[in-house]
């Protein structure tokens, strides 16, 4: 009998799988606590290690700004690392869509974009146009506390004040 020993090769670079997915949740403003990696793979499935292929990641659900380094270049294993992400915008569900010039492109698990730090107030009720003195106004004035986006922030035990100006 004949003994032969078979090493699989893989083929080129036809897609993109998803090695690291973007973290679950993330705060608006604040950068991914985990980063994203893509490899390149043939169209089998098999890792192609090619260095210096630009791979470039994108929003494609949410309504955000991405912000961090929207490019990066494929390591020696054909491994693309996008550090230093982030998403501002309104809080929800974000997905992100990794492509490569002739590569089939891959989308993230959704991203669970948080309210960030409160930044500003804003009036969600406004105070009546006349009052009587001495009597609550009615209906009551009410303020929200927002992050930059403007999304709700909760936080309790926050002082404001008012001031009526003539």
């Amino acid at each position: 009998p004949v003994t032969f020993t078979a090493t699989a090769i893989a083929g080129s670079a036809g897609r993109l799988g998803m090695v690291t997915q973007p973290p679950s949740s993330a705060t608006n403003g604040l950068g991914f606590s985990q980063s994203p990696v893509v490899q390149l793979q043939d169209v089998n499935g098999n890792p192609v290690a090619t260095a210096g292929i630009a791979i470039t990641v994108a929003i494609v659900s949410g309504n955000g700004t991405l912000s961090g380094p929207p490019t990066q270049a494929t390591d020696a294993n054909g491994r693309a690392t996008f550090t230093g992400l982030s998403i501002t915008g309104l809080a929800g569900p974000y997905t992100l869509q990794f492509t490569g010039s002739s590569l089939t492109g891959i989308t993230s698990d959704p991203v669970n974009l948080v309210a960030g730090a409160a930044t500003k107030l804003s009036i969600t009720t406004e105070p009546p146009t006349s009052a009587q003195s001495g009597l609550a106004m009615t209906p009551a004035a009410v303020v929200q506390l927002q992050d930059v986006s403007g999304n709700p922030v909760s936080t309790a035990g926050l002082n404001i004040a008012a001031a009526v100006q003539l």
